[in-house]
């Protein structure tokens, strides 16, 4: 998604793509908004995880907000986290 009205630009990446860190640090870096996002199964505690490090690893530098979704089914889940620059305070 992207959307030069309002100044609201994200992505979606999948939690999978091997270049995941690199093109998550991009899109922080030059937009407002970036998504995280992984379906699986519930039982897929791989794929879990790594979402909770993408999570963790970015979402824990104070200049960011971080919101975070997930549901399931009881059989597949929809996961995703937020990040969302914080304005510089002059």
């Amino acid at each position: 998604m992207n959307s030069n009205e309002g100044k609201t630009t994200g992505f979606l990446f999948d939690i999978n793509n091997p270049r995941l860190n690199v093109l998550l640090e991009e899109s922080i870096k030059n937009n407002a908004l970036s998504v995280v996002g992984a379906e699986g199964e519930v039982d897929d505690f791989d794929l879990l995880s790594r979402l909770y490090m993408v999570r963790h690893e970015f979402g824990d530098k104070n200049e960011f907000e971080v919101h975070e979704h997930y549901s399931d089914d009881g059989r597949n889940f929809t996961a995703s986290v937020s990040f969302i620059k914080k304005p510089r305070n002059f």
